[in-house]
């Protein structure tokens, strides 16, 4: 989101590669979970992936209303 909304780097290889690794283990994660196939457990799916969708949105929105502000760093 850094790279599209504020015009960062791109993330490096490494970084891609960590976040691949992240993903790869989640996906194989759900792929073996018995009690997927319960209604139950997919919504909870369903909503775990809505919280972190929302989680990035707010914390993007966040740092552009952050950075807007022009105040100076006390660290």
């Amino acid at each position: 989101m850094d790279y599209i909304f504020y015009r960062r780097a791109f993330p490096s290889r490494r970084s891609m590669l960590a976040m691949g690794l992240i993903l790869v283990g989640t996906v194989i994660y759900v792929a073996v979970d018995k009690d997927l196939s319960s209604p139950s457990a997919a919504k909870a799916y369903l909503w775990v992936c809505v919280w972190f969708f929302l989680l990035i949105f707010q914390l993007t929105y966040a740092k552009t209303l952050v950075s807007g502000l022009g105040l100076n760093s006390i660290w």
